[in-house]
């Protein structure tokens, strides 16, 4: 799953193209579980992937909410 996944990124912007969809929000949370728990290791493909999501505002509000006070 996870070469299929590099494949795919590394020959576009987002999981389905050129958008930002649902299928990147549940994606780019599972890559970065990956990285972050350090569950396998990930080519740059993924990590330009993940570095993509978490620069979206929506992400950074989430990551806000969650992080202790």
């Amino acid at each position: 799953m996870i070469s299929t996944l590099q494949g795919e990124l590394s020959k576009k912007e987002w999981i389905l193209g050129a958008r930002f969809s649902a299928a990147d929000v549940l994606l780019g949370t599972s890559a970065a579980w990956l990285i972050k728990f350090g569950l396998h290791s990930v080519d740059d493909a993924i990590a330009a992937y993940v570095a993509k999501c978490k620069a979206r505002p929506a992400w950074q509000r989430a990551e806000a909410f969650d992080s202790p006070r």
